[in-house]
């Protein structure tokens, strides 16, 4: 079985954590908003679908590759403030 070591970096802005959070806009919402735990969920599984391409190497690549842009292009338009 093969054994995955992460580092984990901490950043500290020392803004505090007033139960808000910051769009790519610059926007400030609650950290409630539906939408921080939509984009959330959408790293999370870009995520998982990296570990799972390392994991096996057999799993279609382009496939992978293809779908974690995808991810990652809805990641940023959740991001983004509603118009």
């Amino acid at each position: 079985m093969m054994r995955l070591t992460f580092l984990i970096s901490l950043i500290y802005t020392r803004a505090g954590d007033k139960g808000i959070t910051g769009l790519l806009s610059g926007e400030r919402i609650d950290k409630a908003d539906p939408r921080v735990e939509a984009f959330g969920t959408v790293d999370e599984l870009g995520t998982f679908l990296g570990v799972a391409k390392v994991q096996k190497p057999l799993l279609s690549s382009t496939y992978v590759e293809l779908s974690v842009g995808e991810l990652s292009e809805e990641s940023c338009n959740l991001k983004m403030p509603i118009q």
